[in-house]
């Protein structure tokens, strides 16, 4: 596709944004990515034993192919992601073995960047600060590869790379 210019979200967005997250686990994801900036592929891949209580650091493995870094988080999302670890995070896991930060609702972790970008792009609708910022059409080819018959893709305003934008 064409470069696409990202805009940060302004607080009151951003705001918005989290009052439409249907779950605490969706809500805490969104949090993670505007606190630390981290890639959708990166908080999707987070295990339990990334976050260090305390020292307050997130630690994130291997981001797209570079060296491992730690990010320091709030004390809020420190307490925040220790109340969710001891009280919810155990519904989503077929068993505490699974591992994985925020697991998907059969366990295991969320399998896709459309995953997560279905919760950001989701909330984002309806907190009503969403909006087409550009096309790509598609090619026969596309069409087959992606499983669609539609003509052409549509670049969201808001996705799990614009709260990056917006850290």
């Amino acid at each position: 596709p064409p470069p696409i210019e990202r805009e940060a979200l302004s607080r009151k967005e951003i705001r918005r944004l989290f009052d439409e997250v249907e779950s605490y686990r969706n809500r805490l994801i969104l949090v993670v990515a505007i606190e630390t900036g981290a890639r959708n592929s990166d908080i999707r891949c987070l295990r339990v034993e990334d976050v260090s209580v305390d020292e307050g650091l997130i630690h994130f493995r291997d981001p797209k192919g570079s060296r491992s870094y730690d990010v320091p988080i709030s004390n809020n999302l420190v307490f925040e992601l220790e109340f969710w670890c001891k009280h919810h995070r155990g519904a989503y896991t077929t068993g505490q073995d699974a591992g994985y930060l925020f697991p998907s609702q059969h366990g295991g972790k969320l399998e896709s960047n459309g995953s997560l970008n279905r919760i950001v792009t989701g909330a984002a609708d309806r907190a009503e600060i969403q909006e087409t910022i550009g096309y790509t059409s598609l090619t026969d080819t596309d069409r087959e590869r992606l499983n669609t018959d539609k003509e052409r893709l549509e670049w969201n305003r808001v996705t799990t790379h614009t709260l990056r934008h917006s850290y």
